[in-house]
């Protein structure tokens, strides 16, 4: 696969792409698949935008970063805005806009949700709000966020780590106001564990944010990495339980994985 310079700059990007506009009618594992035989061809270009599928291309794009044996780091992703959808025009992959907006408000909202997707609750097409509003009263993820705020404004030596899932947990407050104590690391829940333990070695109190179902991706830096060292990492987990939604995100396994390790 020919390649060429990203704009002005010395990067170098597959001279096609892969469009993701109709990937919201393809399974995850079909995507995946689709993904890494674009990728074993020499195209490291994505080309998206947050309208396709109305939305949910994106959705299984995310998923499929999951999936995936490729780095996100090897690959250029391409996310457009400007065009808000007609629902009334729009069914699965065919989407029409209804009109553009290029307001400097819009724009940044949209770059500022761009991975609002990642994990969503049902939500209205229309108006991609979502049906039943998070209630308001605390919570134990809220009590955790408030518990950080009051210690990193004490000074305290603390560091919020998670792998793509702030909005699990009610991050965006201090990711936004303290970004010395907050650190994403992106998918890649091995990257966040190593991240942390070497965070203590630093003298730093790390506050790692994970989904039960998740745990599996870092078993062996939990147990190497901070069990056997006996190093003090603060784990807030959430998420376990039964779901029908998917196979793969079954948060039953964390008690007994948890329960092998030592200290």
């Amino acid at each position: 696969m020919n390649q060429t310079n990203l704009g002005i700059t010395s990067l170098k990007i597959s001279a096609m792409g892969l469009g993701i506009m109709r990937m919201n009618a393809k399974t995850p594992q079909q995507a995946t698949e689709a993904l890494e035989a674009a990728f074993d061809n020499g195209i490291n270009f994505i080309d998206s935008a947050d309208i396709y599928g109305q939305g949910e291309s994106e959705k299984i794009f995310g998923q499929v970063l999951k999936l995936s044996k490729i780095k996100r780091d090897d690959l250029f992703i391409q996310s457009k805005v400007g065009i808000i959808v007609d629902p009334d025009k729009s069914e699965g992959s065919r989407v029409f806009g209804g009109r553009y907006e290029f307001t400097k408000d819009h724009i940044l909202e949209a770059i500022e949700n761009e991975a609002t997707h990642h994990w969503v609750n049902p939500f209205n097409l229309k108006t991609d709000k979502p049906l039943a509003l998070a209630p308001k009263t605390p919570n134990s993820t809220s009590i955790v966020v408030d518990f950080l705020k009051k210690h990193i404004q004490n000074q305290k030596n603390i560091l919020a780590i998670n792998a793509a899932i702030p909005h699990m947990f009610g991050l965006k407050e201090i990711k936004e106001n303290y970004p010395k104590h907050y650190k994403d690391v992106g998918i890649a829940e091995q990257e966040s564990i190593a991240f942390a333990a070497g965070a203590v070695k630093e003298g730093i109190t790390p506050i790692w944010f994970e989904s039960s179902t998740l745990l599996q991706r870092a078993y062996d830096q939990l147990s190497h990495d901070v069990a056997t060292n006996d190093l003090p990492v603060v784990m807030v987990v959430i998420g376990g339980g039964v779901t029908n939604t998917s196979k793969t995100h079954v948060g039953v396994f964390d008690n007994m994985m948890i329960a092998n390790w030592p200290n």
